[in-house]
């Protein structure tokens, strides 16, 4: 399906780490602050290899290589606490995506904020970033809904938002989370952001695994949504 035979959606479901906010910036320095408290000097190749694994086996990872002293939970609540705090203060939007969803908004376009990131730290973000009142649902990682690629994110955001797949569109920067999004049959914009992380990690496979090409379409940037949106609310 092409992008532009899609028409105006009744609502955005937008993945929020490397897609709406540049994540990667302030994990590395969350990173490289949680190492340095206990002396230890982090690295951009390390930090890379820990991007996937969750922040509990991270821990248990660093804490076997630099033999740090804490018991585990402390090590855990260091490092969750450091996030915590970067999400709330440290995150940068890409360029244009706040202007595309509050445009959005002003037209009449639900948003839900579909992340597969933990309570916590979504909480610390819609606060830091003062948009509480800016999404209709936001719906996270929590017990019982298995995160990206499995849709059920996806799936719980459709039934809150009370539409159907074909009623709304997703957006997302990640292989996982395209799957998750077009296994619930929703249309997806990957969208590809030029940013030094993107630079410097493992090209995306094309075609996307186990995905139908009619159920996605790339896109450089939130500049190039935010024309597309325009273009078909004022159709």
């Amino acid at each position: 399906m092409n992008l532009y035979n899609i028409q105006k959606p009744k609502a955005l479901l937008i993945d929020m780490d490397g897609t709406l906010i540049d994540t990667l910036p302030m994990l590395y320095e969350a990173y490289m602050g949680f190492l340095k408290s206990y002396g230890v000097l982090g690295t951009p190749k390390e930090f890379q290899s820990l991007m996937g694994p969750s922040l509990s086996e991270i821990i248990d990872s660093l804490k076997h290589r630099y033999k740090l002293t804490d018991d585990r939970s402390a090590l855990l609540e260091t490092y969750q606490q450091g996030l915590k705090e970067a999400y709330e203060q440290k995150v940068n939007f890409f360029p244009h995506a706040l202007e595309a969803i509050h445009y959005a908004k002003k037209q009449d376009v639900k948003l839900a904020l579909v992340s597969a990131s933990e309570k916590q730290f979504v909480n610390a973000f819609i606060k830091g970033a003062h948009l509480a009142s800016l999404f209709d649902f936001i719906v996270f990682s929590q017990q019982g809904i298995r995160s990206k690629p499995y849709p059920d994110l996806y799936l719980k955001s459709l039934k809150l938002l009370q539409l159907d797949a074909s009623d709304v569109l997703a957006i997302e920067d990640s292989v996982s989370g395209v799957q998750a999004a077009t296994s619930a049959e929703i249309f997806t914009l990957w969208i590809k952001h030029n940013t030094f992380f993107a630079s410097h990690s493992a090209p995306n496979p094309l075609p996307i695994p186990n995905v139908s090409k009619d159920l996605y379409h790339q896109v450089d940037d939130w500049k190039n949504i935010l024309i597309w949106l325009k273009e078909k609310c004022d159709a």
